[in-house]
């Protein structure tokens, strides 16, 4: 089973039109929590750093940050590949679609 945000689009069965994952929502919101936390550990640093006495602590906070960020734009990079893949089945079934459907008679 994979990861949240790494599955695939899901197709309605009854129109076989694809659709978005639920989970990809979730997913894009967790990418937003990440990044938040990953600026908040580099103010912490910059905060620290100005204090003169905390640069050790300084130094560990910006190293967190520099593991973290990395894998959320990881994600944040996964999830559009995602997004791409259904944008274009998504185009794919429209233009069968359209391609089914009888032409308009001015009759």
């Amino acid at each position: 089973m994979p990861i949240f945000g790494y599955y695939d689009h899901v197709i309605d069965p009854d129109t076989g039109r694809p659709l978005p994952h639920d989970s990809w929502q979730r997913e894009g919101w967790l990418i937003r929590i990440g990044l938040a936390g990953a600026a908040v550990l580099i103010a912490l640093a910059a905060w620290q750093a100005l204090r003169g006495d905390g640069l050790d602590e300084a130094l560990r906070l910006l190293g967190g940050a520099a593991l973290f960020a990395p894998l959320v734009g990881w994600r944040h990079f996964e999830l559009e590949a995602r997004r791409k893949a259904w944008r274009e089945a998504l185009a794919d079934y429209e233009a069968a679609v359209t391609a089914l459907a009888p032409p308009d008679n001015p009759d």
